[in-house]
């Protein structure tokens, strides 16, 4: 959706003319381009066995790329290089608007640390000192998790510079907020929850003084973390080029046809014996009964009839719900859901599980974000009651309250943060869904990082070397916080 694409508006870079682009970017970024590749690595997705998706064919389409664990520079170069025009973009805003807009500059800098976390979490050692530098483009890359460290000091130097604009006589956001409507303190939670993701990412390995640093940060800063769900809406609307990109990309078309992916994207069987093992009522929501029960997919399984796309569970959106909104696909103009509430609070509950985090207990923080999944996914109360108060799913009810946490956390994430799943997996190996059967026949090869893109190896190739020769399912490049 380009919503500069207005000849009423002035050409004039004015903050309340960038940041509208720069957060409806992030969204798209966050709620397709990562949640795709993240659903299928981290075990929700599969391909309907009949379907191909993708130009050039069967063996060259994305998906299948996907599919066979093809991690070549070729492969999901948009992580990188939307993320690096777009750091690149924010840092314009942050300079230009940082002594006279302090607001403006804090945002930009709070989305800026966003994307490089999300460049280790893919590639591990990026660059960032020298990165957005156009007259240099062969920049060093640095440690990952040496950019995780600056990532959250540009997070922590974007909350200070939304308190200093409280003061400032400066422009703040206000209707060009497509996320918070202007509400800096609703950003600063945001930060606060960026943080501790950050900080919950690397618990395999971060020190404790690290750890009791920023929380004194976070717990200093006084506002806390997300509490409702972070929704982005530019003013979507039904006409082309103007719907939300998460719809368009896995539901409807603007003429109101099936999408491709619509068609070939299937739950994994692994995902409905977990909804099934719980008896949730979010499946229902979600996806699609054939002849009265939920069929998916092997991730890879091949040439099986049962596998075809017309004998198996597509996506539930209004046309397959008697014209009402669904769980995940509610309407061409629903807001694009960047972070959610269920996330924050699963992350509180682990923070609490780990003594990281006191203000709550670890079972109240896990209810709140199996609550507000059902909230957003549109659940019952009844359902929801009902749901709590069984013992497969009362946190208070098993020994391995870590397992049982993430397992939920998943469940939640379905098709909302693919990334998060995949994160979580290589963390933990929480849950252990099978990988692909065209990499491994007993579905014990996962996918631990992406190589670096074919621009980097043709105009940076010195730094691509110095990584090693990469292999995208080897232990040997894992991401520095993995497990």
């Amino acid at each position: 959706m380009d919503i500069n694409d207005n000849p009423n508006r002035p050409t004039v870079s004015t903050p309340e003319f960038l940041l509208p682009p720069a957060i409806l970017k992030l969204a798209n970024y966050e709620t397709v381009t990562l949640n795709e590749l993240g659903s299928f690595f981290g075990g929700y997705w599969g391909k309907a066995n009949d379907v191909t998706i993708g130009g050039g064919g069967a063996t060259n389409s994305y998906l299948d790329m996907i599919i066979n664990y093809s991690i070549s520079d070729e492969f999901a170069n948009a992580i990188w290089e939307n993320a690096y025009t777009n750091i690149y973009n924010l840092k314009l805003i942050e300079d230009a608007q940082i002594n006279e807009n302090p607001a403006y500059a804090g945002l930009a800098k709070i989305m800026k640390g966003w994307y490089f976390l999300r460049l280790v979490d893919h590639y591990d050692n990026v660059p960032f000192y020298e990165a957005s530098n156009p007259s240099n483009p062969t920049p060093v890359y640095d440690k990952g998790a040496i950019v995780y460290k600056e990532a959250l000091n540009l997070i922590t130097a974007g909350e200070d510079l939304l308190r200093a604009a409280a003061l400032s006589s400066g422009k703040k956001p206000a209707a060009d907020d497509i996320l918070f409507k202007g509400d800096l303190i609703k950003w600063r939670q945001l930060a606060n929850t960026l943080k501790l993701r950050a900080l919950i990412r690397q618990s395999e390995v971060i020190a404790a003084e690290d750890v009791q640093n920023e929380f004194k940060r976070i717990a200093e800063d006084g506002v806390g973390f997300l509490t409702a769900d972070a929704l982005v809406n530019p003013g979507y609307t039904s006409s082309a080029g103007q719907m939300n990109e998460f719809w368009t990309s896995f539901y409807r078309t603007t003429n109101d046809n099936a999408v491709a992916a619509y068609n070939g994207y299937r739950p994994t069987r692994f995902l409905i014996a977990q909804y099934k093992a719980v008896n949730d009522p979010r499946l229902k929501s979600i996806y699609v009964s054939v002849a009265g029960d939920y069929k998916g997919v092997v991730l890879g399984a091949g040439n099986d009839p049962s596998q075809n796309f017309a004998v198996t569970s597509a996506f539930k959106g209004p046309k397959e719900n008697a014209g009402v909104p669904a769980g995940l696909f509610k309407a061409a103009t629903q807001s694009a859901l960047i972070f959610s509430a269920a996330e924050s609070y699963f992350l509180q509950s682990e923070a609490a599980l780990r003594g990281w985090l006191t203000s709550e207990s670890t079972e109240s923080l896990y209810n709140k974000g199996i609550q507000a999944s059902f909230k957003y996914i549109g659940v019952s109360a009844a359902d929801q009651d009902a749901y709590l108060a069984q013992e497969s799913v009362k946190l208070s009810s098993t020994g391995d309250k870590l397992t049982r946490l993430i397992s939920q956390k998943w469940l939640a994430l379905q098709g909302i943060n693919g990334a998060e799943a995949w994160n979580d997996y290589r963390r933990l190996g929480i849950p252990n869904a099978p990988g692909s059967l065209l990499a491994d026949a007993n579905g014990n090869v996962h996918p631990v990082r992406l190589r670096y893109p074919s621009s980097e190896v043709n105009n940076n190739k010195a730094q691509v070397v110095a990584q090693g020769n990469i292999v995208g399912t080897s232990a040997a490049f894992k991401v520095f916080w993995q497990k």
